[in-house]
């Protein structure tokens, strides 16, 4: 990514969008690779940069600005970043729609900073809004849908309802089982957190 950014800026431009989206790309890999602090530097310097190319009801400066709000709640200042967060979601829900990869993930990140932030039940809530509506997008089964439930019933554990998490994540366990198999991450992930709890 590095070379082609290079690239893009001796041939294209600091300013063109494709330098631009090299720039973004390699910020994301730099988040997935839980490098937490270096990233939200990264997207916080590029945040002005796609504002200017791109404007802000782009859907590139509106998943970077959730990216980089998502980022600076993790590092501890949860309340400030779902503020910015419920800002940016409304954004995507306007311009981008309700079915939008966009939005459903901006929603998901507020409701793990909002249990991260200690309110248990409000993220409880919101999740289990969020899969009646992941639900009626891309079915029961699918993934998405399938690690919300995780989700749910995990933080009823933590919050002290142990013996419903236990039977809710068995259930949940051959749901994954069958439809994802025995090895998948999420699968393993369920298990673990059924040990957890018992």
């Amino acid at each position: 990514q590095k070379s082609l950014l290079e690239t893009r800026k001796r041939v294209l431009g600091a300013d063109h969008p494709d330098t631009i989206s090299s720039q973004i790309a390699i910020a994301t890999l730099t988040e997935n690779s839980g490098r937490t602090t270096q990233a939200l530097a990264q997207f916080e310097a590029l945040l002005p940069e796609i504002e200017r190319v791109f404007g802000k009801d782009h859907p590139a400066f509106m998943k970077a600005y959730s990216t980089k709000a998502f980022l600076r709640g993790k590092l501890g200042n949860a309340q400030e970043a779902i503020t910015d967060l419920n800002t940016v979601a409304l954004m995507q829900k306007h311009i981008q729609g309700e079915a939008h990869p966009d939005y459903i993930s901006s929603r998901k990140k507020i409701a793990k900073l909002t249990a991260k932030h200690g309110d248990i039940e409000e993220a409880i809530n919101l999740y289990k809004s969020l899969l009646i509506e992941q639900e009626a997008l891309y079915g029961k089964y699918n993934l998405d849908s399938l690690t919300t439930r995780n989700n749910i019933v995990s933080w009823q554990g933590k919050s002290g309802d142990k013996e419903t998490a236990i039977a809710e994540l068995t259930i949940l366990l051959k749901d994954l089982e069958r439809e994802l198999g025995c090895d998948h991450p999420q699968t393993l992930a369920t298990k673990q957190n059924i040990l957890y709890f018992k």
